[in-house]
């Protein structure tokens, strides 16, 4: 008889480290403060793994306070500390989103690059991270994944 949670485990862990290993996920935990890798929803949905970064915005003036610090003037594929990503405002938030430039639908060393350097050039909109960018498992971060956080 098999154990119906083992099993889950087991299918979820495998979903969620396909691409990266629990090692690789810890080590881009350990270089990243604020952006998160997020795993596909999959599916139908067209979309990819990312890496994400929320910052709060609950206004339209504080969106272009947001906007103005980063140095953008619209949303959309945008370039922050001379990296490209994707910025899109949501209720009360802006996000950032990066993957791989040749592979859009994979989070690569590039990306994890590419998010040190933004995350070097957000000042004081650090105090308004949101963490984690994405309540919800698919979010690696140290809501779901605490191990991989701990010394």
């Amino acid at each position: 008889m098999t154990d119906g949670a083992s099993d889950e485990n087991r299918r979820w862990n495998a979903y969620l480290y396909r691409r990266h290993s629990p090692r690789e996920l810890r080590d881009w935990a350990t270089r990243l403060r604020w952006f998160r890798m997020c795993r596909a929803s999959g599916g139908h949905h067209d979309d990819g793994d990312d890496l994400r970064l929320a910052l709060r915005a609950e206004t339209e003036q504080e969106l272009g306070a947001v906007l103005a610090a980063l140095g953008l003037t619209e949303l959309g594929h945008v370039r922050i500390a001379g990296e490209s990503a994707f910025a899109s405002a949501r209720p009360g938030r802006l996000e950032l989103r990066l993957s791989d430039p040749d592979e859009p639908y994979e989070v690569s060393a590039r990306a994890v690059a590419s998010a040190v350097a933004i995350e070097a050039a957000l000042g004081a909109l650090t105090s308004s991270v949101i963490d984690p960018p994405l309540d919800d498992p698919k979010c690696v971060c140290p809501k779901y994944y605490p191990h991989l956080w701990a010394p």
